[in-house]
């Protein structure tokens, strides 16, 4: 009798550690399931977030560039580097001192390109 007390005592031992050993598996399945879970949707929600700083940071940039543009486009000393037959000297600097000044007003704005179809060099000597 106490043999057989004692066979049933440890198969219920090992009975309720297999049992606690599985519910111990299955719960840290599930907690990584559902914790990765909450991180991807983190993940997602700080990159769009990010990209959304990203675009309004573009945007201003491109409202800016735009308002340089057509600053430089409607302004006189810049007219005349585009439109001129002759250059003058005194007005050719005064000119390309206002095309740096636009150029230095933005520090992403590098460079600004004015093309002259009239002026030509003299390429053929």
């Amino acid at each position: 009798m106490k043999k057989h007390r004692n066979r049933l005592f440890r198969s219920v031992q090992r009975t309720i550690l297999y049992l606690a050993l599985m519910m111990t598996v299955l719960a840290c399945a599930l907690f990584y399931v559902v914790s990765r879970q909450v991180l991807l949707e983190r993940t997602c929600q700080a990159d769009v977030k990010s990209l959304r700083q990203v675009y309004s940071a573009s945007d201003g940039m491109k409202r800016t560039a735009g308002t340089i543009g057509w600053q430089v486009y409607n302004d006189q000393l810049v007219a005349y580097l585009l439109y001129a037959d002759y250059f003058d000297s005194n007005q050719l600097c005064a000119s390309l001192a206002q095309l740096n000044n636009y150029r230095f007003s933005n520090p992403y704005i590098d460079s600004i390109y004015i093309a002259n179809c009239k002026f030509k060099l003299d390429t053929q000597r």
